[in-house]
């Protein structure tokens, strides 16, 4: 118990001495900003910063998008010298590239500061390059004064990869989600193949609302059932499948692993509307003391039915980043269901000999099963 209590401490301390580690190495290069900023001639006059998505250069920094976060992180603590220097909003300065319809390439080695800087309305902007190596995240920033397009700063800061990153992801937010899969399922004695498309609302920090509507058919099974009646006992033969359309509402939280893997268990209901197609392959009247049985010969009958049943569904999926807005995942799932007696009915004619009737049937709904599945997502 003591020694448990040790590593989850040790752990918890080693969070902590890394996190703190980010905020160190912030404060500092704020500080180094703001004293490149105080040598300029007219520092006494307040100037406009205009802090500018730093450039990922590396296939984990274009995953979490580090060089968004970094700039979002970077701005806010030059707020604490608003004094001196005044931010120009993060939002604004997208609205504005979007509309003149510039481009952000060039702009991290110091391109065009000049029109960057009259387009913005800014006298100094902070560019640079976001990257990882052995363990950590190592960030290029530089200072440019737009007027002349005169490098102010050049300055490096190295923190630990792991705590940065955490940092980062409460700074870019991937509110929405839209997903397309397969699931091959096992369900009573069928296979089925299933396709899904889902919406996602990511509303904290991992936690979200899934949306899932699938479309799934199974393979064909024969079936037998044996009905009793006054005049004697009946054995039918059936081919069998169905069809299923269905909508779910899925809670989720996601559970970041390492090298760009997420984990992510969810669970919610199901309303599936369950259509049973079946056909009436064979008939006969079981014979008794050894008599033969009588088989009637007939058109195959062709049997609907359709029924709505309420489910659960739980499962976990890996999915892998291939960027901030696209992943890739496998997973599998597992669905239960009541099972529901039908009581089912069918009248036949015999074209041989002109008999006919009626055969009544209880059939058992078994949807209960496991599933895999694979699709790919888009964030945005």
């Amino acid at each position: 118990m003591k020694k448990t209590l040790s590593v989850i401490f040790l752990f918890a301390f080693a969070v902590a001495a890394h996190a703190g580690e980010v905020d160190n190495a912030m404060k500092e290069l704020s500080a180094k900003i703001i004293a490149s900023y105080r040598k300029l001639p007219d520092a006494k006059r307040q100037k406009f910063v205009a802090v500018m998505d730093f450039q990922n250069r590396s296939m984990l920094a274009v995953r979490n998008n580090l060089g968004v976060a970094f700039s979002e992180i970077l701005a806010q603590y030059l707020l604490r010298y608003r004094g001196e220097l005044r931010i120009i909003e993060r939002k604004q300065i997208e609205s504005i590239i979007r509309e003149k319809e510039l481009k952000m390439t060039g702009i991290a080695e110091g391109g065009d500061a000049s029109s960057y800087g009259e387009v913005l309305g800014a006298d100094l902007l902070l560019i640079g390059s976001v990257f990882d190596a052995a363990g950590e995240v190592r960030v290029n920033v530089r200072v440019v004064e737009t007027g002349k397009s005169e490098v102010l700063l050049n300055e490096s800061v190295t923190v630990d990869r792991r705590a940065f990153v955490k940092t980062a992801k409460r700074y870019v937010k991937v509110t929405h989600t839209v997903s397309a899969g397969y699931m091959y399922q096992t369900i009573d004695d069928y296979l089925v193949n299933t396709f899904y498309a889902m919406y996602t609302y990511n509303f904290f920090y991992g936690l979200a609302l899934n949306f899932q509507v699938f479309y799934g058919y199974s393979d064909d099974q024969t079936m037998q059932f044996t009905y009793k009646d006054d005049m004697g006992t009946y054995k039918m033969a059936f081919d069998k499948k169905f069809e299923q359309i269905g909508f779910s509402i899925l809670f989720s939280k996601s559970l970041d692993l390492i090298w760009g893997f997420n984990l992510t268990p969810y669970a919610g209901p199901l309303l599936i509307n369950y259509m049973e197609k079946s056909k009436l392959m064979d008939l006969r009247k079981l014979g008794s003391a050894g008599a033969p049985d009588t088989v009637y010969n007939f058109e195959p009958i062709s049997i609907f039915s359709s029924y709505s049943i309420f489910g659960i569904k739980a499962g976990i999926i890996l999915e892998y980043r291939i960027s901030l807005a696209y992943k890739l995942f496998v997973g599998t799932e597992y669905q239960y269901f009541p099972e529901y007696k039908i009581d089912n009915s069918a009248y036949w004619r015999d074209v041989a000999d002109a008999k006919q009737g009626t055969i009544s049937w209880r059939d058992t709904i078994k949807l209960t099963g496991y599933s895999i599945t694979a699709g790919a997502a888009y964030s945005f």
